[in-house]
């Protein structure tokens, strides 16, 4: 395990150039529990939070079906069963009509739901989320995504 442990590690090193790419941050674990390790090198720390961007999809995707095949969900199932009012009100609203309350898991997960791209939509300001990160390192909260979402 420890020459394994050595190669990733060497890896990792030789990943982070300082001009493409600042830090790597990296946890693998076995299924069977045979092997488990975590490393980071460059600017990011072994428990630093950063985007991950689109891949976010897959994780939120595979964790979705998983509950829906344990029966904890459904793909049919209106998002207001599990959000709540504040955060589903004027959520999705088009020519005045509200339509918040008919969107379903599964529309989110197909990307059918209506709702705009938050992320590259322009706000009043003609400036959208992704411009603001690549002008500087930003946070957005789930409250500035709903927020911008919303108008």
């Amino acid at each position: 395990m420890l020459f394994q442990e050595d190669k990733l590690n060497r890896i990792l090193e030789n990943t982070v150039d300082n001009k493409s790419i600042f830090g790597i941050s990296v946890n693998i674990e076995s299924g069977d529990n045979d092997f488990s390790w975590i490393n980071s090198v460059g600017n990011l720390g072994k428990n630093s939070q950063y985007a991950i961007a689109s891949i976010s999809k897959m994780y939120t995707t595979s964790t979705i079906l998983k509950l829906a095949s344990e029966g904890k969900l459904a793909l049919q199932d209106k998002i207001a069963k599990y959000l709540p009012m504040d955060i589903i009100s004027k959520l999705h609203v088009y020519k005045g009509i509200e339509y918040s309350n008919d969107i379903t898991i599964e529309h989110l997960l197909s990307h059918t739901s209506g709702l705009p791209d938050y992320y590259e939509e322009k706000d009043e300001n003609g400036e959208s989320v992704v411009d603001n990160i690549i002008m500087e390192d930003k946070f957005f909260s789930i409250d500035d995504i709903i927020s911008n979402t919303k108008n």
